[in-house]
């Protein structure tokens, strides 16, 4: 278990290096920029073979059953912290819209979590299905109410 996390520590680093850096990319129209964002993401998960098996019907929820909560809760506090912290950053760039960052991380990490839903929903349909989900997220989140 020991060795998933160390494991599971650099992967984290080199998502944060490679998705995050897709937030802040200034040629892009902020529909753009968001779905361009969740695509980088999903195709990051299905190139990265330590992510894939993360990924794998039922494998998520195994791994977080057998890690203590007190990692669990930390890593997720982490996320969110970190979301929060990019989504303000986003909000005041006017790419988002001026809604509540914690609301708009909670969005970002449902469309996240679709990922475990892929075999369910079939490995045939998941990316239409993830395409119009990522357009119409992109196109809430960055309209000015």
């Amino acid at each position: 278990m020991i060795v998933w996390l160390e494991v599971g520590d650099s992967e984290k680093e080199e998502v944060k290096k490679t998705v995050l850096n897709e937030l802040f990319r200034e040629n892009l129209s902020p529909k753009e920029l968001l779905a361009s964002f969740f695509h980088t993401s999903f195709q990051f998960v299905e190139e990265n073979p330590f992510l894939q098996r993360v990924f794998q019907d039922g494998e998520h929820e195994r791994l977080v059953r057998k890690l203590p909560k007190y990692i669990v809760e930390e890593f997720s506090k982490e996320y969110t912290e970190r979301g929060i912290h990019a989504v303000n950053i986003l909000i005041e760039r006017g790419v988002l819209s001026k809604e509540e960052p914690q609301v708009i991380v909670g969005i970002m990490q449902a469309v996240m979590r679709m990922r475990l839903y892929k075999e369910k929903i079939g490995n045939d349909v998941f990316p239409k299905v993830m395409d119009k989900i990522i357009e119409y997220v992109a196109e809430g989140l960055t309209k000015e109410k």
